[in-house]
C-alpha cells in the first residue's frame, strides 16, 4: 500500500510540475513616423557695414521625448562651425533640412526639434539664442524655422 501511495504521489508531482503556463503574446505598441523640417536662412539682409566680421555658429538637433519619465534621447544632430553671417542662405533662398524618424511609439513618445545659434562680432563678443519645439502626440510633422 505504501508503494502504491508513493508511486501515485510521484506521478501526481510529475504531472503537476510538467504543466505548462499558457503562452502570452507580447503586447505590440503601435508606432508612427515623425518628420521634422528645418528651414534655415538669414533673418534679414546683412550687407550693411555694421555686420562686417559678424559670424554665426549653428547647431540643430532632433530628440525623442518619452512621456512616462520625461527622458530625451538624441536621434540626430548637426552643426555648422562659426562662419560669416553673410554666408548663410538668404531670406528668399532658405535651405530645407528634412529628417524622418520611424518607430516612435505614438501614444507615449514624440519628437522635439531644437536649434541654438551663437553669434560672434568682430570684437569676439558672443551672444546666443535658441529654440526647442515638440511635435504633438498626434502630429506627424514638425516644422522649425531657423532664422539667423
Amino acid at each position: 500500500m505504501k508503494n502504491k501511495f508513493l508511486v501515485a504521489a510521484m506521478a501526481t508531482l510529475s504531472a503537476v510540475s510538467c504543466s505548462k503556463d499558457p503562452d502570452t503574446l507580447p503586447v505590440t505598441v503601435p508606432t508612427v513616423t515623425k518628420t521634422v523640417n528645418f528651414t534655415i536662412h538669414q533673418a534679414k539682409d546683412y550687407t550693411e557695414v555694421q555686420y562686417d566680421g559678424v559670424q554665426a555658429e549653428l547647431k540643430i538637433a532632433v530628440a525623442k521625448f518619452i512621456k512616462a519619465d520625461g527622458q530625451t534621447v538624441v536621434l540626430w544632430d548637426s552643426a555648422v562651425a562659426f562662419q560669416s553671417l553673410r554666408d548663410y542662405p538668404a531670406t528668399h533662398l532658405p535651405v530645407a533640412v528634412v529628417k524622418t524618424f520611424s518607430g516612435i511609439k505614438g501614444q507615449t513618445e514624440t519628437v522635439q526639434a531644437s536649434y541654438s545659434i551663437r553669434y560672434k562680432n568682430a570684437r569676439n563678443e558672443v551672444n546666443a539664442v535658441g529654440k526647442n519645439e515638440f511635435a504633438g502626440f498626434g502630429a506627424s510633422v514638425l516644422t522649425l524655422p531657423v532664422r539667423l
